[in-house]
């Protein structure tokens, strides 16, 4: 990985006249050892367009793997998602399944503390407001 990042960044780099890193904080790249971690990182990402309220839900974002991992596996796909559904069950339908219900929960409780958040920040202005009016 360390390579591919490496030339992507010296290519990068020469297409945009530019020294330096092209990958730096919060990126991080190193090996996850434990299937814990694996699925933290995958519904890390697959949430990221959600977070980021780009989408409501990763199945509708285009550049996410998430329809790649719930499909059959697939020889011509970059995405081997066997390890991770190995992870969750040994039975691929299992683990499917398993693995649907985790992200619909997560992207539940995501929007649901948008929500929150938002309305804390209405909150927030409308205190602010009041305040600066005596």
């Amino acid at each position: 990985m360390k390579l591919l990042l490496g030339r992507y960044a010296i290519e990068l780099n020469r297409r945009r006249h530019r020294e330096g890193y092209v990958f730096s904080r919060p990126f991080w790249s190193r090996r996850l050892h434990k299937p814990h971690a694996l699925r933290c990182a995958v519904l890390y990402t697959l949430l990221n367009p959600v977070a980021a309220a780009i989408c409501p839900h990763p199945r509708s974002y285009r550049w996410c793997s998430y329809r790649e991992l719930l499909a059959g596996p697939d020889p011509s796909s970059p995405i081997d998602a066997s390890l991770l559904l190995v992870s969750l069950d040994e039975r691929r339908d299992v683990a499917q399944r398993m693995l649907t219900e985790l992200i619909d929960e997560s992207v539940e409780r995501l929007l649901h503390r948008r929500e929150q958040e938002t309305w804390w920040k209405v909150v927030e202005r409308a205190s602010r407001e009041t305040l600066v009016r005596g």
